[in-house]
């Protein structure tokens, strides 16, 4: 889904992008940093560090002025942030907010399509996750396996839902 989204950033004509996230948070991070990365590969663009924040998951949430640190340390931001969840880009947003204006200066994204996500302003562009869904099918793989241990392992998928919203308004 990120992949989706940054391809869709891409074509909407946003060409410098920053990740913001700590990819080895967890696989559902790191699976967001790689589609993030395979968007860029293929449209030809050369992934620019020093635009992305990648820093330990713990200094997110370390100080309310953390955010406004780190983005001051970026010497040129990018046209468009993909962030790896909404509460990391709602903290961004309002740091981004006292420097310029989102989205005729920069746009962001999230994901998760948190509550948060639609009451920020201006509301959040971000991915829809199912949870019920995945946790239904969670508890049925848990439930197959305790009947049938020696069963093999199973992988599952569940799709997500891009919701395009006003951080974003180039994309389509």
């Amino acid at each position: 889904s990120t992949y989706q989204l940054t391809k869709k950033l891409i074509d909407g004509g946003y060409t410098s992008l920053g990740f913001i996230g700590d990819y080895n948070h967890c696989r559902s991070f790191n699976e967001r940093w790689v589609g993030f990365n395979r968007a860029l590969i293929e449209c030809g663009i050369q992934l620019d560090l020093s635009q992305c924040i990648l820093d330990d998951d713990r200094l997110f949430f370390s100080s309310p002025e953390w955010a406004d640190t780190r983005l001051s340390q970026i010497n040129e931001l990018p046209s468009a942030f993909v962030c790896a969840n909404d509460y990391i880009a709602v903290t961004f947003m309002k740091s981004l907010k006292n420097m310029l204006s989102i989205p005729n200066d920069l746009v962001i994204c999230g994901f998760d399509n948190g509550p948060e996500s639609s009451i920020v302003e201006p509301h959040l562009t971000t991915v829809h996750i199912y949870s019920n869904q995945m946790g239904v099918k969670a508890a049925e793989m848990l439930l197959s396996r305790i009947h049938d241990p020696k069963q093999p392992y199973q992988v599952s998928h569940i799709y997500t839902k891009l919701i395009l919203r006003e951080s974003t308004p180039n994309i389509s």
